[in-house]
């Protein structure tokens, strides 16, 4: 019965001492056949091949590692890099160690996550100056390595410049060095290490990294040949997790990254015992202070250590003032902010509370109590993300702060590590607490620095490596750790080999029923645990749930259009803002690609994604995309990358606004600028050409009219009429340029009257014949319903003669002339020249010519004055504008239509008149020029007066001449009754004319008046137009035109009414 008993306890316990399948660990049997793979001879430190012919380099030690781990093995075959890479698009090879990932080599070969990356950078010699940039590469000499990563992005930048392509960057350097090109592109490290190793003294690396040429190296394959890609994916995250990585960075690199000339500065917190803390004497000590000093003994590195408080430790690191902390917890929210090595040990935090009360088990028992936490510790970080305080969490310094605030009643529990509550206990003889078994949170120990810190990192993981190794790791921690663990001995530890001798039954029974007890108690245990799991997953699936549906609630509510793409350009999400705008709906386009990019807009497109692949935010750029029905919509888009949680590129969201009405009004305020542009320089000018016409035309007047004078009085055989011609014709030529001033600024006095269009072309088109030459064909098509206008008839005239020499000249060879009239009823539209309305009845008179037309950049300017194109002496760029200006002071409208070489056509669109206007001025000229009446002359400028007297006394009028208004009226005054006419300047000192004939007028009766004036600044003319009676003579004038108008004043008879 005992011995059946005692083989019965003996297989129990063999039972427990076996481990169970899941836990078994079944080394992986090596496949027997070695992957080909090949390397490059010459691309330190990451490809070697050796004097003696072997393979080395921190890209092929990495393969050979990854594969190791999958428990395969490499052999290398070596040449160029453009060989290696023809053997593996060939197939001879089945994979390479180190190859940059670019475009052009996406089509042909696959690629592993990237295992590094890197800048490219610059080389030239140390005498070299003028390049700092890669923009200042632009015409020079650049040499590369044969179809390597920085020939391919040589060629895809752009840049002008010369390329050279050498077998090896060895012999790149060569060239460099000897002063054959000016500069060498390749990576940064690739560089140092050549340098290094050539032993090159007159070269150096630009400290600018290039833009753009950032290298990510990783394994390649064959396009296809997934199932090395996968052995090789798996390998390396291998080597990555296990630490090999680290230590053949620090192998390879750490001689070009680690700080050699300067002592390694050390962190760690002040108060952080048995880790970390200051002893009675102010001095570092400690677990973590013991381990860093056994590394630098072992390692021979120079180090210093400082201790302080720990947001000061973590500010120092952020700020380059530290190298790197000697201890500091893992958490997915530190590790984006800092690199950590691998963990030495882990460290369990508990909750620590009054004897007499139970110590938290889960987190879910943390809820409703005052908890304290360390300051910036990872369980602060803990208890703040999972919302544990209820607003009952107090913040302190240093664990004994902590443990203090629990052993006074101030709070319920203290949450810290095990170990070092263990430590204060015992130090501080606190004997009314309990510290948790349980731990609450267990996150890895280690060293942490700053990204781009590898090399120091894992020199100091493998300094650990040693420190394993001759067992000083574990000396270091049973001193320091090995005090603190609670052992207790049971009084069963020493009956139980009696026991088992004496009463072997009992012992088997009671083994059996404690087997039993504590299955059932961890069972209830992890139940109680997976509860709280549940229930913490629970809420935060429902936390998730709730942000997402808030998300999508705004893309939906969103008025921009908000849509995301993949890496594939595939589209992922549309949002009812895009359907809207672009016409497609999100079932039409999800999975494929982006429908709307016009084909001549694609190549912008794709740069706008590339930079946004790259990492840059695109914001509010103007481009044009397209409706599902064809029509183009102008666009405000913005473009960003999204990125995952390792903040690698995975897609690109864009937003985007219609700004079709945006752009409308845009564009209607930059023409509206612009008219308003151009009346103010009218203006202007228009100011400057009334200021100058009032002296001007006097001027003009007394030439003239002396000339004229000279002129009659010569005999036509005498050489001087030549001469007096010659004057004539000058003073014609500035009277009429001074008028045309006057036309385009719209301040001529005008006599508006009701005219026939019809008629008035065809009386025009004899002159407009002669004009335009015998080359030119003149057509003039009529409507009969054109009917009638309401304008000034010598400007009417001077429309159609300025129009007639233009087309004239835009037809060199010869072509045809149209002139066309057709009315327009209920006319509702814009014009382009004035951007005011155009509304009602109106005659259109077009001027077409088939001349070579007008280019656009011309088009815009034709109305500007003194704007010409006609070579010098030709022409006086007033002649258009003037045309402009008379029929927008006619109330009119004008555009022009040209498309090269097809020639040009203006519209003038005048108002209808559907009454004749009654007739109240002097009609036919007089046949008899000569009068014995007296006529009052009133004119201020003494050139003027006497030629307007010594002209009526030689035709026979009595003259009575006054210097101004005043003197006028004095002597119209002296003499009533025997006054037969009043001719009068309008703008005069003291009087001015119209003042004048109306003081007349009451003093003296109603005696006829005519105004003479070479400018009435509106006095008599608003807007330039006379009141209907006014009998109005423009200077300048000659003797003859004066004794016309007298004489037609003087004889017309008024019509005698019908009443």
């Amino acid at each position: 019965m005992g011995n059946g008993l005692a083989a019965l306890l003996a297989l129990f316990l063999c039972h427990l001492a076996v481990p169970s399948p899941a836990r078994a660990q079944v080394p992986a049997k090596p496949t027997t056949k070695p992957l080909i793979a090949a390397s490059e001879r010459a691309y330190p430190p990451f490809c070697i091949v050796e004097k003696n012919g072997e393979v080395t380099g921190f890209a092929n030690e990495l393969l050979r590692a990854a594969l190791k781990a999958m428990g395969r093995s490499v052999t290398f075959r070596t040449g160029t890099w453009t060989q290696v890479k023809g053997q593996l698009e060939s197939g001879e090879i089945q994979a390479l160690p180190l190859v940059g990932r670019t475009p052009e080599r996406e089509a042909h070969l696959d690629f592993t996550f990237p295992y590094m990356s890197t800048h490219g950078a610059i080389v030239i010699r140390k005498n070299q100056k003028g390049i700092h940039f890669f923009e200042d590469l632009r015409g020079r000499s650049v040499v590369v390595m044969e179809n390597d990563s920085a020939h391919e992005f040589l060629r895809r930048s752009g840049q002008p410049m010369t390329i050279h392509t050498t077998p090896t960057f060895r012999e790149a350097f060569r060239q460099l060095s000897g002063g054959r090109h000016d500069a060498v592109i390749v990576q940064r490290l690739v560089a140092l290490r050549l340098i290094k190793s050539m032993g090159i003294s007159n070269l150096r690396v630009v400290s600018a990294p290039i833009k753009g040429f950032r290298q990510e190296f990783c394994f390649a394959v064959k396009e296809g040949d997934k199932e090395t890609l996968s052995l090789l994916n798996e390998g390396l995250a291998l080597v990555i997790a296990d630490g090999t990585f680290r230590r053949l960075h620090a192998k390879w690199f750490a001689a070009l990254e680690l700080p050699t000339a300067r002592t390694i500065v050390v962190g760690g917190d002040h108060n952080y015992p048995p880790f970390e803390y200051l002893d009675e004497d102010g001095r570092p000590t400690g677990y973590n202070v013991e381990l860093t000093r056994a590394i630098a003994r072992e390692l021979n590195l120079a180090i210093r250590i400082r201790l302080g408080p720990w947001q000061q430790i973590k500010a120092r690191l952020l700020r380059g003032e530290i190298d790197i902390i000697q201890g500091m917890l893992y958490s997915p929210a530190r590790d984006i902010t800092f690199d950590f090595s691998q963990a030495h040990m882990v460290n369990h935090y508990v909750g620590v509370v009054v004897k007499g009360k139970k110590p938290p088990v889960t987190v879910q028992d943390l809820k409703g109590l005052r908890l304290v936490v360390l300051r910036g510790d990872i369980m602060h970080e803990f208890v703040l993300e999972h919302r544990l305080s209820g607003g009952k969490l107090t913040v302190v310094d240093s664990p004994a702060e902590a443990m203090r605030a629990v052993a006074s009643g101030q709070q319920d529990c203290a949450l810290i590590p095990r170990l070092t509550a263990l430590f204060l206990m015992n130090k501080k003889k606190w004997t009314n607490l309990s510290v948790g078994k349980n731990s609450l949170l267990a996150p890895e120990y280690g060293y942490a620095a700053m990204p781009g810190k590898h090399a120091l990192l894992a020199t100091f993981s493998e300094g650990l490596k040693i420190l394993e190794k001759t067992g000083e790791y574990r000396r270091i921690q049973k001193k320091w750790m090995g005090v603190y663990q609670e052992e207790k001995r049971g009084k069963w530890s020493i009956l139980r080999p009696l026991a088992m001798v004496l009463i072997p039954l009992l012992l088997v029974l009671l083994l059996f029923f404690l087997w039993t007890w504590s299955l059932r108690h961890q069972v209830a245990k992890q139940t109680r645990i997976l509860t709280a799991q549940d229930q913490t997953i629970s809420e935060t699936t429902l936390t998730l749930s709730q942000q997402a549906q808030f998300q999508r609630a705004m893309i939906t509510c969103s008025p921009l259009a908000l849509y995301s793409i993949d890496l594939e350009g595939r589209v992922k999400t549309w949002n009812s803002t895009a359907e809207k705008i672009f016409g497609w709906t999100e079932s039409e386009v999800v999975g494929e690609p982006l429908p709307f990019i016009p084909g001549d807009q694609v190549a912008e497109a794709e740069e706008i994604r590339a930079r946004a692949e790259a990492g840059t935010n695109v914001v509010a750029i103007e481009v044009t995309r397209l409706h599902k029905d064809g029509h183009e919509i102008p666009i405000s888009l913005s473009v960003a990358p999204i990125l995952n949680d390792f903040g690698r590129t995975v897609g690109i969201m864009s937003s985007a606004e219609d700004i079709t009405e945006k752009k409308a009004a845009r564009e209607q305020r930059e023409r509206l600028e612009d008219q308003l542009l151009v009346s103010r320089k009218m203006e202007s000018i228009g100011r400057l050409a009334g200021g100058v016409a009032h002296d001007f035309n006097n001027l003009l007047t007394v030439i003239q009219g002396f000339a004229d004078m000279v002129h009659e009085s010569l005999d036509p055989a005498d050489m001087l009429r030549e001469d007096v011609e010659e004057i004539q014709k000058a003073a014609t030529s500035a009277a009429t340029l001074t008028g045309q001033l006057l036309a385009f600024s719209r301040r001529q006095v005008i006599s508006p009257a009701i005219l026939s269009i019809n008629e008035t072309l065809e009386h025009s088109s004899k002159m407009i014949d002669r004009i335009i030459g015998e080359d030119v064909h003149l057509k003039i098509q009529l409507d009969p319903q054109a009917g009638q206008v309401l304008a000034d008839p010598g400007q009417i005239d001077q429309i159609l003669i300025n129009l007639a020499v233009n087309a004239r000249d835009a037809m060199e060879s010869g072509g045809t002339l149209t002139f066309s009239t057709r009315r327009i009823q209920h006319l509702q539209t814009q014009c382009d020249s004035c951007g005011g309305s155009v509304l009602g009845d109106f005659v259109e008179l077009t001027v077409r010519d088939s001349g070579t037309g007008i280019a656009p950049d011309t088009l815009i300017n034709i109305f500007e004055p003194f704007f010409t194109t006609k070579e010098k002496g030709r022409g006086t760029g007033l002649g258009l504008a003037t045309v402009h200006g008379i029929v927008h002071q006619s109330n009119g409208h004008i555009t022009v239509h040209s498309e090269p070489p097809n020639g040009t056509a203006f519209c003038i669109l005048l108002p209808f008149a559907n009454k004749a206007r009654p007739l109240s001025n002097p009609g036919d000229a007089p046949k008899y020029l000569r009068g014995t009446e007296t006529i009052l002359v009133a004119e201020d400028q003494d050139e003027v007066r006497k030629l307007v007297v010594r002209s009526l006394e030689n035709l026979g009028y009595t003259v009575i001449p006054a210097s101004d208004g005043v003197d006028a009226l004095e002597r119209c005054a002296s003499c009533p009754g025997s006054i037969d006419l009043l001719l009068t300047d309008v703008i005069m000192p003291r009087m001015g004319g119209k003042e004048l004939a109306e003081k007349i007028t009451e003093h003296c009766g109603s005696i006829p008046t005519i105004f003479m004036s070479g400018y009435t600044e509106n006095t008599m003319a608003p807007e330039g137009v006379l009141e209907a009676g006014i009998l109005f003579l423009p200077k300048p004038f000659v003797p003859h035109e004066l004794a016309e108008k007298i004489r037609t004043v003087l004889d017309f008879v008024p019509p005698v009414s019908e009443n």
